[in-house]
């Protein structure tokens, strides 16, 4: 047990030391976005023919997750307008401390 152990922390040091080595690039952003707008977008196969919901079950058992229906567009367009909320506190309220920049505005969803 202690010589795999000291064997991970070698690999893991000598893993780090290159890492270390190698080229630094820093990433600049050229603008700041002030006043975002979120929208939820949902995309499945043919929105003329079936809904969000009924897409969603539909899917086999194995590709979708066992509480499904709490998934519906309402539900989640619900949870982002809550974490969307301008009252302190949420999600992006602390925004405001950074000059010129305010919490994002979500303007509800619609289907691709």
């Amino acid at each position: 047990m202690k010589i795999s152990i000291c064997c991970l922390c070698a690999v893991g040091c000598s893993l780090m030391a290159v890492l270390m080595m190698l080229p630094v690039r820093l990433a600049f952003a050229d603008a700041v976005v002030t006043d975002g707008r979120f929208t939820n977008v949902y995309v499945f196969p043919d929105p003329s023919k079936e809904t969000w919901e009924q897409h969603l079950n539909s899917l086999p058992a194995s590709a979708k997750p066992s509480d499904w229906q709490k998934f519906t567009r309402q539900s989640i367009d619900a949870f982002t307008q809550t974490i969307m909320l301008p009252a302190w506190p949420n999600s992006f309220a602390s925004l405001h401390q950074y000059d010129g920049i305010n919490p994002p505005q979500f303007f509800g969803s619609f289907v691709a």
